[in-house]
């Protein structure tokens, strides 16, 4: 994969990250309660027989898009948190490029419409530095993403 794919593939999943997120968790609530119920026959070998295993077998091994989900979430979680640090160190306050990061991604909350005009007043910065800042957020989460593509 091309450093300009893995970009495209960053920026994609930092669009799609907390659908990503509402996905997994979804899917881990619907299989521990799935794995509570059971039909009471009690045949040995049968798959209902044990609810508890039935769980632990399913969470161990969740199906392809669970674990591409989660293995993205952690990067983009990593990213995100080296950002936070850079601003720390920095001193730019809550308003740095982690803060770009969420806004413009739509990470916490849904993106407000004329995001990008309010965030260069929220964060006192310029159009060329907030798209900057914008692609250096894609290259961070690419770079974290380097070992999982």
């Amino acid at each position: 994969m091309t450093l300009g794919e893995l970009r495209d593939l960053a920026a994609k999943k930092l669009k799609s990250y907390r659908d990503d997120c509402a996905t997994v968790a979804r899917w881990e609530s619907e299989t521990a309660i799935l794995g509570g119920k059971s039909d009471n026959m009690g045949i040995r070998g049968s798959t209902t027989s044990d609810p508890t295993a039935n769980v632990a077998t399913r969470m161990a091994e969740p199906p392809t898009y669970i674990k591409e989900a989660r293995d993205w979430a952690a990067v983009i979680n990593s990213a995100w948190a080296e950002l936070r640090q850079e601003d720390a160190e920095k001193e730019l306050g809550e308003r740095g490029k982690a803060y770009i990061m969420e806004m413009c991604y739509g990470l916490l909350a849904p993106i407000r419409k004329h995001n990008e005009d309010l965030l260069q007043d929220e964060c006192a910065i310029s159009r060329s530095t907030l798209y900057n800042w914008k692609n250096e957020c894609v290259n961070v989460v690419a770079h974290h993403a380097s070992g999982i593509v």
